[in-house]
């Protein structure tokens, strides 16, 4: 979390000064009235969907009220993303506008990374995500960029799809010596499947190219040097 100060009045006469304060430890507060209030108080934020995983998690506490407060949030958000896609979803398939693509593909990566459908509605949207994506990179890929990439190939994995995976990863071999994030992604990938002459050769390609290593990806190239 980052470390941006908030104020936060918690009824009349209680005021706390609040450090991004994660759902959790709001739900480990003893006092009930309190604990209902900063839940609530937090479902108010307008950064509130950075705390799904929390908001989820309430789902299980023994409090009925911060149960039903879990619950509405969660059942109206579900709702709010269900026709946001629809719409730009439609919207897309009437234009065929690379920048619509893109707004509709942003906004699904979004969605999917909250984690807030059921299993199989997720994916659903992730088949959806990644059949436009597909569009996007017969259209132009060059629009696709490693973090893109990244994204579809952490979202798959979540299925085991390797098939599926290594289509994306294939991908970002192409553009790994210009973009530091699929170059990340490519290592990962070979790292994990054990492949070491595949990752060798994609730390090879790395250190002969001109891109400019951040803290990772230097600790990758120096305690896994290539075989050349």
């Amino acid at each position: 979390f980052s470390k941006k100060r908030t104020r936060m009045i918690i009824g009349e006469d209680i005021e706390k000064e609040v450090d991004r304060v994660p759902i959790e430890e709001a739900l480990m507060i003893s006092d009930t009235m309190n604990r209902r209030q900063l839940f609530l108080e937090v479902l108010k934020r307008p950064d509130v969907e950075d705390y799904m995983g929390g908001i989820r998690s309430a789902m299980a506490q023994e409090d009925s009220e911060v149960v039903h407060y879990a619950a509405s949030y969660i059942t109206d958000t579900i709702a709010k993303y269900k026709d946001t896609e629809k719409r730009l979803r439609s919207i897309y398939e009437q234009s065929k506008e690379i920048d619509t693509l893109l707004l509709y593909l942003q906004f699904c990566d979004n969605m999917l990374h909250k984690k807030i459908f059921s299993e199989p509605e997720q994916k659903i949207y992730l088949n959806f995500f990644e059949g436009y994506m597909e569009e996007l990179y017969q259209k132009d890929k060059t629009k696709v960029n490693g973090n893109m990439l990244a994204d579809i190939i952490e979202l798959r994995n979540e299925y085991q799809d390797a098939g599926g995976i290594e289509k994306w990863v294939k991908r970002a071999e192409d553009i790994m010596e210009q973009d530091l994030a699929a170059a990340k992604e490519v290592l990962k990938y070979y790292f994990k499947i054990r492949n070491r002459s595949g990752f060798s050769e994609a730390v090879r390609r790395i250190k002969e190219s001109s891109l400019v290593l951040d803290s990772e990806l230097l600790e990758w190239v120096r305690f896994y040097p290539s075989d050349g």
